[in-house]
């Protein structure tokens, strides 16, 4: 058999992994979920500070935020809302993150959002998901 449980197929007659495998195998995939999470959601950001509501809607919204209150699939209105809230200067389009963590699958991501320089910023947490391959943001 294979010394190194990294190189074994799982299901393929490895010896079941001892209690001390299991986080750090869980904590590696976890990592890399994150990065991708990070990546994404920085995306996400910009897509906001260029104005590009419509991809955003598109890209970084899962089915179930879209469907959601008070945009209920209706990306025209998503777009028109996000439109005034910039116009306004309440659109927060910088984002640093402060904190995530991935559980079971589902990643809690902090950041302090910024509507502009002179905003002291507000931290709020959102939850992402991956969704056909994708990671996006859950209601």
């Amino acid at each position: 058999g294979l010394e190194d449980p990294a190189l074994a197929e799982p299901g393929k007659s490895a010896p079941p992994p001892g209690i001390e495998d299991v986080p750090v195998k869980s904590a590696e995939g976890d990592q890399l979920a994150l990065v991708q999470v990070h990546e994404q959601f920085d995306f996400c950001a910009q897509l906001l500070a260029q104005g590009a509501y419509g991809d955003h809607y598109d890209t970084c919204l899962c089915k179930d935020a879209r469907e959601a209150a008070p945009f209920r699939g209706r990306r025209g209105f998503y777009v028109s809302s996000r439109k005034k809230e910039s116009t306004a200067g309440h659109l927060e389009t910088t984002a640093k993150i402060l904190s995530s963590k991935i559980d079971g699958g589902v990643a809690k991501v902090t950041a302090r959002w910024k509507s502009g320089d002179t905003d002291k910023g507000r931290d709020s947490s959102q939850t992402w998901k991956l969704e056909d391959g994708l990671w996006c943001q859950a209601p």
